[in-house]
């Protein structure tokens, strides 16, 4: 399967273009571990409305920065006060998880729900 990637999603949302490459490098990251095969034939499109969404959410905070080669942390800082975490889903928290709160996230659960079989116990 092939991951998605910066241009693919600048594609379906032009307005990311303002992102750091650094920040698109770790949103990349964080979406291919969570994105796996259980997408089957729609990984890559899960991933890009997937990274879409927070790269959107992290737009609407204050200043957000990657750093780091490989395991990269993300610092958040307004004014004096910083703040750093390990993940973008870290420092976005439950707003993460808000996929309603974008077109992106929206498009993104409407892909999990049709591609994803749950299972029930009887």
């Amino acid at each position: 399967m092939t991951a998605t990637s910066k241009s693919s999603i600048l594609s379906i949302a032009p307005e990311l273009s303002t992102r750091s490459d650094a920040l698109f490098t770790l949103v990349l990251a964080d979406v291919s571990n969570q994105c796996g095969t259980e997408f089957g034939g729609r990984q890559e499109e899960a991933q890009r409305y997937l990274a879409a969404h927070l790269l959107t959410l992290c737009g609407s905070s204050a200043s957000v920065y990657a750093t780091g080669a490989s395991g990269s942390a993300v610092k958040l800082k307004t004014g004096d006060i910083e703040m750093s975490f390990g993940s973008i889903s870290q420092m976005l928290g439950a707003n993460a998880t808000r996929y309603d709160s974008t077109v992106y996230g929206q498009r993104y659960m409407t892909i999990r729900k049709s591609s994803i079989v749950s299972f029930m116990v009887i």
